[in-house]
């Protein structure tokens, strides 16, 4: 007998992770289908261990609700520090996490909802009636199968539920969406040296860079080296070097690899993107031992098992969150969710990065109908795919926005099964005072300093 949910959510990343943990405690039949054999995505498989952002540019905290549970469960076992100062300056917070870490939390918290889980298995085919999803095509080791659902939401980071079934989808900007890049870790770096050598040449750095902070922030973040980098000629279309400090006292990520001009959802082009990444990997990374103070003795100790993918399909929604809307820090009084993060494109030709603050009081509100797909009338969509220009998608695919976009979906869905209606028809105020008491942040209260601060 053919098995049903009330909700269906494709792909397992942060956002999806938490759409299945709002919709299974609203009381939801849930099910999580995931493609790779562990859940957070981007987080966990591709190393971005420094989540952007809690805070708005300001100080106020934005996000709470689930995507603060699990930082707090993180910090409980060592997985992370909480939020810090982001010493790059770039956001007004960051939050380092152990992605090894991340997943125990995260399949302990999944398991503990009674969400059901389907990894290791790929969505392949919807079946569509009326503009509405009937059911769903999976497929894993054990063959094909079907699952029929209520409401489906779409977090796989791609759009690939959402453009198969024939919404309308637009690809990054002229064509182009933003680089692939391949984060790799490096140990044994002596950040003393490190650090005394960026305080002794500040102009080298990202002109936001909270210098100050270096030598008291548990974990720090670095964007410059850049006249070292360009007496290094290297063949990265990249313009400087980029990292975060882990949770290990003498590693860090490097986030510079950067591999333009690629479709990501062209098999054919990841391959080119894996064996690109790598060899620029190691290119940087000899970079590094030659040239950048505190890494003389450093050794290379891991890359990512997943490409770190910035963009692919946005899935067109009701609404499409547009640049007028963060340059201006607008609220909707549909908003289910906030985002903080400045505009932050990595140009999909050429080496530059392009920024552009978010106006108001440094955050704006994410409305319920851009996770609202437009024609589908049964499916909700959250995370990288989310309905947004591409300027806006710039600031509000990273992680803990699209966790509590994540969240809003989630509960939206289940209170939609729950009174036989679809999304669009969904109560606004019905589903924020759910929010509200589910601890998400609609409305911040005044900024405070975060623990240890010291600036």
């Amino acid at each position: 007998m053919e098995e049903h949910y009330d909700v269906i959510i494709i792909g397992a990343g942060l956002s999806g992770v938490c759409a299945a943990l709002a919709s299974s405690r609203t009381g939801a039949k849930t099910l999580l289908v995931e493609k790779s054999g562990y859940p957070g995505g981007m987080a966990t498989g591709a190393w971005v261990h420094s989540m952007l952002t809690f805070h708005g540019k300001k100080g106020h905290k934005i996000i709470g609700g689930i995507p603060e549970e699990i930082i707090q469960n993180l910090i409980s076992i060592g997985g992370s520090h909480g939020h810090i100062r982001d010493t790059i300056g770039v956001a007004y917070s960051v939050t380092p996490n152990n992605p090894d870490k991340l997943k125990y939390i995260l399949l302990k918290l999944l398991s503990n909802s009674n969400t059901s889980l389907l990894f290791n298995t790929q969505f392949i085919h919807p079946f569509v009636e009326m503009d509405r999803i009937k059911k769903v095509i999976l497929e894993n080791s054990r063959g094909s199968f079907k699952i029929s659902g209520k409401i489906f939401i779409d977090a796989s980071g791609e759009g690939i539920l959402a453009s198969r079934c024939g919404n309308d989808f637009e690809y990054g900007r002229n064509g182009k969406v933003q680089p692939i890049t391949l984060i790799f870790k490096v140990r044994n770096v002596d950040m003393r040296n490190l650090v005394d050598n960026i305080l002794q040449d500040k102009d080298n750095f990202h002109g936001e860079t909270l210098f100050d902070a270096l030598k008291i922030t548990p974990c720090l973040g670095v964007s410059g080296f850049f006249s070292q980098w360009k007496k290094g000629k290297l063949n990265v279309p990249r313009d400087r070097i980029l990292f975060y400090q882990t949770m290990e006292e003498d590693e860090v990520g490097i986030n510079t690899t950067r591999i333009n001009n690629l479709d990501p959802s062209d098999p054919l082009d990841l391959i080119y993107a894996e064996k690109e990444g790598r060899r620029q990997m190691y290119e940087i990374f000899n970079f590094l031992l030659e040239k950048i103070p505190g890494f003389k003795n450093a050794r290379l100790t891991g890359e990512a098992p997943l490409l770190g993918v910035r963009e692919v399909r946005r899935i067109k929604g009701k609404y499409i969150l547009s640049d007028d809307d963060l340059s201006s820090g607008r609220r909707f009084p549909d908003e289910v969710a906030l985002g903080g993060f400045p505009v932050d494109i990595h140009r999909p030709e050429g080496s530059g990065i392009e920024s552009r603050e978010v106006g108001g009081e440094g955050f704006y509100g994410i409305p319920y109908f851009s996770l609202v797909a437009e024609k589908i009338s049964n499916l909700l969509i959250t995370g990288k795919c989310f309905s947004a220009t591409f300027c806006a998608h710039a600031s509000a695919r990273v992680q803990a926005t699209v966790m509590a976009m994540g969240q809003a979906v989630g509960t939206a869905a289940a209170l939609s099964s729950r009174e036989g209606i679809e999304p669009a028809e969904l109560s606004i105020d019905k589903l924020r005072e759910q929010l509200i008491r589910d601890n998400v942040i609609l409305e911040p209260a005044d900024p405070l300093p975060l623990p240890g601060e010291n600036l």
